[in-house]
């Protein structure tokens, strides 16, 4: 199978889970406090130009936009971006292979926004290379992704039937898998943490902060273990 086919089949498969994601993105414990995060870390949001890449069905394009920024939201599954402005048509939202050179100029967003996306792409250096060209110097990059020391292996329960550890093996490797989840089948690609912090710097975007919320298992009252990884990083050139 060739590059675009690939990267074809990828679309398809989130074009197939776009509406029962958003459905699931809804209503999930770990997705509410996920937006949650967002919504509280960043405060007005006026005269600031905000690229939200790999927009989804648009719920953050939407919060940017009520803190008063101006945003692109763009998506390569067009069923995504067709929720987005079904559900927000306050937004703009654009149909972009995010996989490929952007169509927006140089320099050209304060902030970009990138929330569960790297994960699911198959080469990030493309990616992180043409959001180092579309942001300002100084500007910023938030990414988040499923936290890779957490997420891939089985959950280890204790007499109560209460998540306390995971089996976690293969850390250090870079693979891919075919994850069946409530939504859906899609592709995920498993890189240690340093992986995409070393990449961002390649490309001139350095961590300031990084959050890893413990969220692992709200209604068993557990908060000692990540499902997410967020970092924000600055451009400097």
């Amino acid at each position: 199978m060739g590059e675009n086919e690939k990267k074809l089949a990828g679309v398809i498969m989130w074009n197939e889970a776009a509406e029962k994601f958003k459905d699931v993105q809804d209503t999930s414990d770990t997705a509410i406090i996920n937006q949650q995060l967002v919504e509280s870390y960043f405060g007005d949001l006026s005269a600031k130009k905000i690229l939200d890449i790999g927009c989804g069905y648009g719920w953050y394009s939407n919060i940017f936009r009520q803190k008063g920024a101006e945003v692109v939201g763009c998506d390569g599954a067009d069923k995504m971006i067709e929720l987005a402005r079904e559900n927000y048509p306050e937004c703009k939202f654009e149909l972009v292979d995010i996989q490929k050179k952007l169509p927006y100029k140089d320099e050209s967003f304060d902030m970009v926004f990138c929330n569960q996306v790297l994960m699911d792409i198959e080469d990030i250096d493309i990616v992180q290379s043409e959001i180092s060209r579309v942001l300002k110097n100084h500007g910023t990059y938030f990414w988040g992704i499923v936290h890779p020391a957490f997420y891939f292996g089985e959950w280890n329960l204790d007499s109560k039937g209460c998540r306390v550890s995971r089996n976690v093996s293969h850390y250090t490797k870079n693979f891919k898998f075919l994850q069946n989840l409530s939504w859906g089948k899609t592709i995920h690609y498993h890189r240690p943490v340093s992986y995409y912090v070393n990449n961002a710097a390649s490309h001139q975007l350095f961590t300031v902060e990084m959050l890893e919320p413990g969220v692992s298992d709200r209604a068993m009252n557990r908060s000692d273990l990540s499902v997410f990884l967020f970092v924000k990083c600055c451009k400097i050139k």
